[in-house]
């Protein structure tokens, strides 16, 4: 039947929406983690020229994974480096929310043509004499009320994911104003000890100076 033939490629694609996800999981590449832009840089440190740049949810190709730094091909094309800990080998929970929509509408319609066939075939099923053909279309029925089921379980899940993510994403913003202030103490303390060690450097040679400078005594003589 042709209803069957449909419902039979909208379980395909459910089922290839639904494997996409792990598929990207094993690419040889990373994620920009969430609510954050990075810049990519001709060479692995922070004074290097900036040649490009990655947002969130970006995947970026690895060339050369590092501890600190990783070398990689940025969206637009470009080669550069950017620092290890800004990326994730797992999807971050905002591109997976936004794909989990997608799937959770695509199912919506699905299951909206899956309703609009089952009313067609209910009023067609008055018209029917044959016993074998009203216990199908009772069979059909049934079924779409299990896929219904599956759909009202998918759309609970993705309400109970964004729910997670509203409140990963304080957490992670909090996470990073902390990591802004300690990046800034860190600076500042640099800063201080330089600025004491070459204060006591120049203490120092002021002492041998002055005692360069002093006129040696006269030794006694027997």
């Amino acid at each position: 039947m042709k209803a069957r033939r449909m419902q039979a490629v909208a379980v395909a694609v459910w089922l290839v929406l639904m494997a996409a996800p792990f598929c990207e999981a094993y690419a040889a590449g990373m994620y920009v983690r969430d609510w954050i832009t990075i810049t990519v840089k001709t060479e692995p440190k922070e004074s290097a020229k900036i040649i490009s740049v990655a947002k969130s949810n970006d995947y970026l190709e690895i060339l050369n994974e590092g501890e600190e730094w990783s070398r990689v091909k940025a969206p637009d094309g470009s080669e550069g480096w950017v620092m290890s800990r800004y990326l994730t080998k797992q999807m971050p929970k905002t591109l997976m929310a936004d794909r989990l929509k997608d799937q959770v509408k695509s199912l919506t319609e699905q299951v909206a043509a899956l309703k609009k066939d089952n009313d067609r075939l209910l009023k067609e099923n008055k018209s029917l004499n044959s016993s074998e053909e009203v216990q199908a279309l009772r069979l059909e029925f049934e079924r779409l009320q299990r896929e219904s089921g599956e759909y009202a379980e998918m759309k609970k899940r993705s309400d109970e994911l964004e729910a997670r993510y509203t409140a990963d994403a304080g957490a992670i913003e909090r996470l990073t104003r902390e990591n802004n202030r300690m990046k800034t103490s860190e600076r500042l303390i640099f800063t201080l000890l330089g600025g004491g060690f070459i204060g006591v450097g120049l203490v120092i040679g002021m002492v041998l100076q002055v005692f360069r400078g002093r006129p040696k005594k006269a030794g006694y003589r027997f």
